[in-house]
């Protein structure tokens, strides 16, 4: 690679402007695993490619092996700007940033995600728990009907989702999703509660008979 370093420099040397010849020089100080001179080629290279947004990308993942999320947040960032409709520039974008503890940014990140992919789980999941944190509670509701879409019997995101509605005193909501909790998983006791107190809420006398008898059978 030495050798690959010193020709390529040479032909640098009589085509400056040739961004091909500098990333050639600077793939060969990455596999010299020499990458804080490969940064300083691939910048060069970027500066003539402005519109290359695999090697904004190049960049931003050296930054991020180093753990300089901030700095890799700033390359993927320009990579969303070149190739705004790449989700993977905007899902590695939103890495960076839950890494560098800027969670609101992540939390916006994750959401562009969200509508690019929107059956991603991950990305729903990842932008929920951020939702959570940040106390976005309507958001946090959004996601995980979106996640109920995708996966209508998990019991997790149905069991949230009903915690939810009820502290929003959605108890319409908490009728429907804790029964859909309840059908898919019988022992739920926390889910028949949750029904008798919002069948009371909604002063539905029938169906709050229904579960304080159903609820009646855990004892």
């Amino acid at each position: 690679f030495d050798t690959a370093i010193a020709k390529y420099k040479k032909l640098y040397a009589e085509t400056p402007d040739s961004a091909n010849v500098i990333t050639m020089i600077a793939n060969s100080f990455i596999q010299k695993e020499v990458t804080d001179s490969a940064l300083v080629w691939l910048k060069k290279a970027a500066s003539i490619n402005t519109e290359d947004d695999a090697l904004a990308s190049q960049i931003a993942s050296i930054y991020f092996n180093k753990q300089n999320f901030e700095e890799a947040a700033n390359w993927y960032e320009k990579a969303t700007d070149i190739d705004p409709e790449d989700p993977n520039h905007q899902y590695n974008l939103a890495i960076c940033y839950t890494n560098a503890g800027m969670e609101e940014e992540a939390f916006e990140a994750y959401m562009k995600v969200v509508e690019m992919l929107p059956d991603d789980i991950d990305a729903i999941l990842m932008a929920n728990n951020l939702a959570i944190r940040l106390n976005k509670t309507e958001k946090s509701v959004e996601l995980l009907k979106k996640a109920i879409e995708l996966e209508p019997d998990n019991i997790d995101f149905l069991s949230m989702l009903s915690y939810q509605l009820y502290q929003k005193e959605d108890y319409e909501g908490v009728l429907d999703y804790a029964k859909r909790w309840f059908d898919a998983d019988n022992n739920a006791k926390e889910a028949v509660q949750l029904l008798y107190q919002s069948a009371r809420k909604t002063n539905n006398p029938e169906l709050t008979k229904k579960y304080e008898e159903i609820y009646r059978t855990f004892e």
